[in-house]
């Protein structure tokens, strides 16, 4: 009778291997690797931003994203800064509407064409970036 014990058992636990490595195979199928980059990335943004808030510099991280593409490069379109930080145009738009607003960046309006801004840091900006 031990030995039945013994062999249903072992049985039993081979059939429990066998069906976790089922299970996990599956969920490796079944893996978003898209949706785990997006939740890291997410983790990291709120990182930066915890760490920005708490040393009072008044600024989001996508703030900062566009006054580290114009300290790299000034005098960049709306257009160009979208490309470069991977945000579509109108939420650029909106982040650069309030950079205006703490007088860290202005529209420099192009004289071909009125509907057209180059984007310059101001020297505001340009010291709350060396702050940062």
């Amino acid at each position: 009778m031990n030995r039945t014990c013994r062999c249903r058992s072992g049985f039993f636990k081979y059939y429990q291997l066998l069906l976790l490595a089922l299970v996990m195979d599956k969920l490796f199928e079944q893996t978003n690797y898209g949706f785990l980059i997006e939740i890291t990335m997410k983790k990291i943004k709120q990182t930066l931003q915890r760490r920005l808030s708490a040393k009072g510099y008044d600024l989001t991280v996508d703030q900062w994203v566009i006054l580290d593409q114009l300290i790299k490069k000034n005098g960049l379109s709306q257009r160009e800064i979208a490309a470069l930080i991977f945000k579509d145009p109108p939420t650029v738009t909106r982040i650069l509407d309030l950079l205006v607003k703490k007088s860290l960046v202005s529209r420099v309006q192009l004289d071909d064409d009125r509907r057209k801004f180059h984007i310059e840091l101001t020297e505001a900006g340009r010291q709350k970036y060396k702050q940062i």
